[in-house]
């Protein structure tokens, strides 16, 4: 999508379709709601995806999206930092295990607040703003809408990584910081409704994991978990301690499912300390 140099060319050697009237910022750069809205107009199969370009994906999530049970949902995955330096032959059987094996050996999976893979199956977001992609925060609410819209949100992140190849941000005026934090990311913080409406990965309400699928209640943390919920309730700005108990005893349920019985034990203690901080 969009009109640039070496688009004809890279579309026609793919067998893909062009849409170079795409809308733009006021820097110039493309706009979700646009890029959204073309590719629903185009698209004839029943799953979605949004990639950033410099994400590699293997068989491997294929599999994890197929696994999804859900007749709507959206499924995202952590990414993992490797340097790749050499064009990667995809004619060769052999690259999808040589590359796995390359980040197993010095990938970095990095924190999920930085999603580039969005894969969904149903209608997922009512209005996207007019945010602009290649900047900040623009990933973080499209997590948050599907949350806020009821659409089960899956992490695959243990089932299948987003390979990111590390590059530079020359090109970004203020380098990495000036994409994660510049003028035009607070535009897509503002555009978003604020810093309550960023969620990440860790904010998933499902996770797909080598069991199979499981409730998940942000990685374990009670406190962002109960932000999460009074976020999505639209309550008060602090969160009730009522609350947050709600989400510590299911995870600890969760854990005892597993066979980790003394933290559901020790649940009171938790309780009467969280109790004591109020005061």
């Amino acid at each position: 999508m969009g009109d640039g140099e070496g688009y004809d060319e890279a579309a026609a050697s793919l067998g893909l379709i062009r849409v170079p009237d795409v809308a733009r910022g006021a820097g110039g750069l493309p706009r979700l709601d646009s890029l959204f809205e073309e590719g629903e107009k185009r698209a004839s199969f029943p799953y979605r995806g949004y990639i950033n370009a410099d994400i590699i994906l293997t068989s491997d999530m294929r599999k994890a999206l197929l696994e999804a049970p859900f007749h709507r949902f959206l499924l995202v995955a952590k990414r993992c930092n490797v340097d790749i330096e050499e064009a990667l032959d995809v004619s060769d059987p052999s690259w999808e295990a040589a590359l796995l094996e390359r980040v197993r050996n010095s990938g970095r999976v990095v924190r999920g607040d930085a999603i580039d893979i969005f894969l969904w199956k149903g209608p997922v977001w009512e209005a996207v703003p007019p945010m602009v992609i290649g900047r900040g925060k623009f990933d973080n609410w499209l997590i948050y809408a599907a949350r806020r819209g009821g659409v089960p949100v899956v992490d695959a992140s243990e089932r299948a990584l987003a390979i990111h190849q590390n590059h530079t941000y020359d090109h970004v005026p203020g380098g990495a910081a000036g994409a994660a934090d510049g003028t035009e990311a607070r535009e897509n913080i503002r555009l978003a409704g604020g810093p309550d409406h960023l969620f990440t990965i860790s904010d998933a309400d499902w996770r797909l994991t080598a069991q199979g699928l499981e409730r998940n209640y942000c990685d374990g943390d009670s406190r962002r978990c109960a932000e999460v919920d009074r976020i999505l309730r639209g309550l008060e700005r602090r969160c009730p301690l009522w609350l947050q108990a709600a989400c510590e005893w299911r995870i600890r349920v969760q854990r005892a499912r597993r066979g980790e019985w003394a933290p559901l034990l020790k649940f009171g203690f938790w309780l009467c300390g969280r109790i004591t901080e109020r005061r």
